[in-house]
């Protein structure tokens, strides 16, 4: 009866352990990073189960250090100290069994040291598939430190778990795991309580993380919280008049750096919000603030404001964009499209660079505005050096760089060089508009900065001309020799012989698989078109991505049985009506090559629920790539490319006028 008795309670046991084997807790968002300082950091993650909290952290890949602790939660937030300064660790997490991707962080510079990168945007919420295009191209932003959050990151105040997951942390995947992010309340989080359980920010001596402040080397950041009162006399307006106050004594800090959600100046289609420029405004000129982002408006602009800090609307993260208001005569530049910026940091200046993202037809860090703001308020003017070109050979051509300007409406000049290509001989270096004629086929690219009295120059534009022989080069059109779509609804079914592609997000979720045999050509390849022929209108058409597979098989693919997209994004059909032909430009993927692949892959994402449906190569009006070539490609040295002898007076787009 004994024995009985033992066996039921050892079998009790196994059955209790197995049973905690099979419940055990799996990772379902991050790692990522928050609250990076000089001597420590903190590493978050989310588990579908509750369970303890590791992080495995070292100089090296065999780590040898272990924070955390074994209370079981299903959101863990692990803080590591004692790190030095400026140092990069390599960490993963440990939730039970489950392990983590190794990763890398790295701690903040020492207090007053400068020569770094950090990123900022906003109004993230609601798309994650344009969301996720947006994280692609940041992710791609060489050696950022940072990234700065201007709010509304979830749909509202009521979103549940599910839409952080989806929405915020599913895009960001690679960029937050290796670069911390801090985040402003949005008016689409202003009472939402799982804002406060996934994002851990400094902690003020109110107690609040809603509002905060760092520093990260020569750079004080704020991070305000526009949802809540920030009147005068308020708690926060305190504690921000006081950190202002402490940070323009601090002879360590050289920039003042603001975000909070709603913007005092703006055009877009919210516009102004007087009350925060009314309260806050008066604080960032006193106390000399240095540069403030926002987002509220889902658009990319830049203020004039002469007597204080630049101020910039970064709202294009994900959320539909929408078309400016009001214009108004301080509003420097504004572009309804989706983008993100960069701060370079050195001790004397701040160099803003704002990159449109291939949503809407840029391509990723296309500089769509820039400015250098320097120690005494002056800010250099922009050079825009216009779109690229396709001509033939021999044909004259023109670069067009009126697009430049400058936000304070000061008077500047046009330096053009270039760059790369067989070198040619512009007619005016100094000149807006200067020609050349090509000498023959291939890439010519030329570089333009402008500037001001001589001494404040802009960031550096580019623009590249490409030149076809029209006797050897020219466009080709070529089929794919392969094509088919997977599809949710019938998960085990191929379309290979379907005269249909489909592309949608959800109900059913599909995508398309194409093949391209590069077809041949002489000298190198300055353009390729993506064309189909659509028969179902959406909204947004999906994105292009390469990936490496080229013997795959069309009627192999299902949806259990997918193929692995492992490349970039290369391009974005936004909206396209049924019923029409539509193009993408997907140049990136391909240009420049004299000696290509045999094929190309590429993947039609879905975005949207309302999906497109597009014409394969089993039907009258098949898919196609158009590759254009230049023709004999000049086997001579390329020599040093022409410099031009200064103008004696070059021709000068005073701008706006001062005010």
């Amino acid at each position: 009866m004994n024995k009985v008795v033992v066996l039921i309670r050892v079998f009790t046991l196994i059955a209790i352990v197995l049973a905690g084997r099979t419940a055990s807790a799996e990772i379902i968002v991050g790692p990522y990073l928050q609250k990076v300082d000089i001597d420590r950091i903190t590493v978050m993650w989310e588990t579908d189960t509750a369970g303890e909290s590791w992080v495995d952290y070292g100089p090296d890949e065999m780590f040898g250090f272990t924070a955390g602790t074994s209370t079981p939660v299903t959101i863990h937030e692990v803080e590591i100290t004692g790190l030095s300064a400026g140092s990069e660790y390599h960490y993963q997490v440990r939730t039970g069994p489950d392990t983590s991707t190794a990763a890398i962080f790295a701690t903040a510079p020492v207090k007053g040291s400068s020569n770094f990168r950090f990123l900022a945007y906003g109004d993230s919420r609601s798309n994650e598939w344009v969301h996720t295009q947006v994280a692609l191209a940041m992710n791609n932003a060489a050696e950022r430190t940072f990234v700065l959050n201007s709010g509304d990151i979830v749909p509202s105040s009521s979103s549940g778990k599910e839409y952080f997951r989806e929405d915020f942390f599913g895009p960001l995947e690679d960029l937050i795991r290796e670069t911390p992010i801090f985040v402003a309340r949005g008016n689409h989080e202003t009472s939402n309580p799982h804002f406060a359980e996934y994002l851990a920010h400094p902690e003020q001596s109110s107690g609040s993380e809603n509002y905060f402040s760092f520093d990260y080397g020569n750079v004080h950041v704020i991070v305000l919280n526009t949802t809540e009162t920030y009147s005068a006399g308020s708690a926060q307006y305190t504690w921000l008049e006081s950190d202002l106050a402490a940070a323009s004594r601090d002879l360590l800090i050289d920039w003042i750096v603001v975000a909070f959600h709603h913007p005092p100046y703006s055009t877009g289609s919210h516009g102004s919000n007087l009350v925060v420029r009314a309260a806050l405004c008066p604080l960032f000129e006193t106390y000399g603030v240095d540069l403030v982002f926002n987002g509220h408006d889902h658009d990319y602009e830049r203020i004039e404001q002469r007597n204080g800090p630049v101020y910039i609307v970064t709202g294009g993260g994900g959320a539909d964009l929408r078309n400016q208001g009001n214009p108004k005569s301080w509003s420097v530049v504004y572009h309804k499209l989706n983008n993100f910026v960069s701060v370079d940091v050195t001790e004397n200046t701040l160099t803003v660079i704002a990159h449109g993202v291939r949503y809407q037809g840029h391509a990723d860090g296309d500089l769509i505005d820039s400015v250098v703001i320097t120690k005494d308020l002056t800010w250099s003017p922009t050079a825009q050096a216009g779109p690229d070109q396709i001509v033939a050979t021999r044909t004259p051509v023109r670069l067009d760089g009126s697009g430049s300007y400058d936000g304070e409406g000061d008077d500047f000049a046009y330096i053009w060089s270039q760059v790369a290509g067989r070198s040619v001989r512009l007619s005016n270096v100094r000149a807006v508009q200067p020609e050349f004629t090509p000498p023959g086929p291939g890439r010519y690219t030329f570089r333009l900065v402008c500037t001001e009295r001589g001494r404040l120059e802009s960031v550096p534009d580019t623009v590249v001309v490409g030149v076809y022989d029209p006797f050897s080069g020219g466009e080709v059109a070529v089929a794919p020799d392969a094509d088919t779509y997977i599809d949710s609804e019938f998960p085990s079914q191929n379309f290979g012989s379907s005269t249909e592609l489909l592309v949608d997000w959800r109900s059913p979720w599909a995508a398309t698989y194409l093949r391209f045999e590069v077809p041949p050509g002489k000298g190198e390849i300055l353009a390729v078109r993506l064309r189909l022929y659509c028969f179902n209108s959406s909204d947004y058409g999906g994105y292009v991505r390469t990936f490496s597979d080229i013997h795959w098989d069309e009627f192999a693919p299902t949806h259990d049985n997918p193929l692995l997209v492992d490349g970039p994004v290369v391009g974005n059909f936004g909206s396209v009506s049924s019923g029409n032909w539509v193009e993408m430009d997907i140049t990136p993927s391909l240009a420049g090559e004299r000696n290509p692949p045999a094929a190309v892959s590429l993947a039609l994402w879905p975005h949207c629920d309302n999906g497109a449906d597009y014409r394969s190569r089993e039907s009258t009006k098949p898919c196609q790539v158009i590759v254009t070539w230049s023709g004999d490609y000049f086997s001579t040295a390329p020599g040093t490319p022409g410099v031009n002898p200064p103008a004696a007076s070059g021709k000068v787009n005073a701008g706006p006028p001062p005010r």
